[in-house]
C-alpha cells in the first residue's frame, strides 16, 4: 500500500493474463480490459458491490484520467508491458463457438 499525490491510499493494482489490469485507491476502483478497450469506474464508497458502471458519464472523466495515470506508472514499476488499449479490439461480446 502506498500514498498517491492526492494522498489518497493506493491498495492494490492487479492484472490477470493479457485481459484486465485495475487499481483502486479508498475511494474509486478503476478496472481496464485491453483486449477490448473497455474501462469500467466503480465509486467504492456509494457503490461497494460494483454494480454501477460510472465509466460512461462525463462527469467522472477526471477521475478515469487520474486513475488510468496511476496504473500506468504502477504498471511501469512493476514491470508490466501489458498496454491499456489495442488497435484491433476483440468484441466484448463472448463466443461459445471457440
Amino acid at each position: 500500500m502506498t500514498r498517491a499525490a492526492a494522498g489518497r491510499l493506493i491498495r492494490r493494482l492487479t492484472g490477470y493474463t493479457n485481459a484486465q489490469r485495475a487499481i483502486r485507491d479508498d475511494r474509486w476502483k478503476l478496472i481496464a480490459y485491453p483486449q477490448i478497450n473497455k474501462m469500467q469506474l466503480f465509486d467504492l464508497q456509494k457503490d461497494p458491490d460494483e454494480m454501477n458502471d460510472l465509466a460512461g458519464d462525463a462527469g467522472h472523466a477526471s477521475e478515469i484520467e487520474r486513475l488510468t495515470t496511476l496504473l500506468r506508472e504502477h504498471q511501469t514499476k512493476a514491470g508490466d508491458v501489458q498496454p491499456l488499449t489495442t488497435d484491433r479490439p476483440q468484441s466484448a461480446e463472448p463466443s461459445f463457438n471457440k
